[in-house]
């Protein structure tokens, strides 16, 4: 046998043995994107290189996924313990000391205080808020 038809045969098997497998978001794709291909819930197709959430099947995005409860769960917690969320990439940042300019791992400065942009010249938020 052809070794593709092979391959082709294994990769439609391990679709069928996969638990709730997911797709290719893009509607023109729809490929399956094996077990492998998924990191960190973010699966990326092999095809058109399209990433896909593992948790609302859509295309991936930043912050916490609404379908992911353990995630809602965190971010319940980041809100009582009063830390802050990026504006820019919704990743949750805890201070626990220092100043209140924050620079998230995706390059966004922010203020710790309002959440507001840094921009208003150096070491200033884009807002006049009170500092704690």
């Amino acid at each position: 046998m052809a070794p593709e038809f092979v391959s082709s045969y294994e990769l439609m098997l391990l679709e069928l043995d996969t638990p709730n497998p997911l797709y290719c978001p893009t509607a023109s794709c729809s490929t399956f994107i094996p077990p492998a291909q998924i990191v960190a819930n973010v699966g990326t197709c092999r095809k058109c290189a399209a990433t896909v959430c593992g948790h609302c099947k859509g295309p991936s995005h930043s912050g916490v996924c609404a379908e992911d409860t353990e995630g809602q769960k965190v971010r319940n917690l980041a809100k009582a313990a009063g830390w802050m969320e990026c504006p820019n990439c919704k990743h949750i940042v805890e201070r626990y000391d220092g100043c209140l300019h924050m620079t998230c791992k995706c390059n966004t400065h922010f203020c710790y205080n309002c959440g507001s942009l840094y921009g208003n010249g150096p070491g200033q938020c884009a807002t006049n808020c009170k500092r704690r």
